[in-house]
């Protein structure tokens, strides 16, 4: 029952649920600040996105790179950061937890700073723009920035270096979409009107702590050059050797327009 294979998707569905959670609250909080929902609901998804994205860069490149690092400990990226991907799971959900607990105590902060500079028209429509994203990233991007590397931690456990198992990464990545989606609707229909906002977040990043506690059960991780140099065996159609070191600079581009075009549905479906 605590395999790999059972725990890992387990463990991504919670840390979606608990993200989309917290984003719910975030733009929510965010639209007292801004006193417009639609610019804090734009605002805070926007952040929310470009954090995941660095982070989910960053974090891989962690993973993925070789050597040993200043420390000579091959086990570490140095600056304390775990290679070892259970421990950089580990890691980045309790810096999820944490980081985004610290964030009504903060907004609050940038509330009394928004408000001391003048709000929209003490600064102007475009310098209170810039002022709202610049708080924006200072409250929600650090949280954003660890929930980026859970997938890539999570994955690494299931899925040996070299190799591209399709059907595995489908699998976890709808896994983790659909716990965001019913963190979406908990919020929605249960969780602000029954607990509160604050007690919505403060749920909300109990979960990535549980994810936490449960992935280590059943699960090995590899060392940072386990595994290295094998190949999934060809009887297998669902695993090919990765024949490119980088991905193609067409497959990102591909990959950068659907995204956007997707987001400016979703936006346009909601009336923002």
């Amino acid at each position: 029952m605590f395999t790999p294979g059972v725990m890992v998707p387990v463990c991504l569905f919670l840390t979606g649920l608990g993200s989309m959670m917290m984003e719910m609250v975030w733009i929510r909080q965010f639209s007292w600040l801004f006193g417009v929902a639609t610019r804090a609901s734009a605002v805070v998804f926007g952040v929310f996105m470009v954090g995941q994205a660095l982070g989910s860069l960053g974090w891989g490149r962690l993973l993925s790179s070789e050597g040993t690092a200043p420390s000579g400990d091959p086990g570490s990226a140095g600056w304390g950061l775990p290679r070892n991907p259970l421990a950089l799971f580990r890691a980045l959900a309790v810096g999820t937890a944490v980081t985004s607990a610290l964030t009504p105590a903060l907004l609050a902060v940038c509330r009394q700073a928004y408000l001391a500079l003048g709000g929209e028209l003490g600064l102007g429509p475009g310098l209170a723009l810039f002022v709202r994203f610049l708080m924006a990233a200072l409250v929600v991007g650090p949280p954003t920035v660890c929930m980026g590397g859970l997938f890539p931690a999570a994955s690494t456990l299931l899925i040996q270096p070299g190799d591209v198992p399709r059907r595995a990464l489908g699998l976890l990545s709808s896994v983790n979409l659909l716990g965001g989606a019913v963190g979406v609707l908990l919020v929605t229909f249960v969780g602000v009107e029954a607990w509160g906002f604050q007690r919505t977040l403060f749920l909300g990043c109990l979960f990535p702590l549980v994810a936490a506690v449960l992935i280590g059960m059943g699960t090995k991780a590899p060392g940072p050059t386990a595994a290295r140099g094998k190949h999934p065996s060809a009887a297998d159609p669902d695993l090919e050797p990765c024949s490119h070191a980088h991905p193609r600079p067409l497959p990102i581009l591909m990959a950068f327009i659907l995204g956007a075009r997707s987001s400016r549905r979703s936006w346009s479906g909601t009336g923002c």
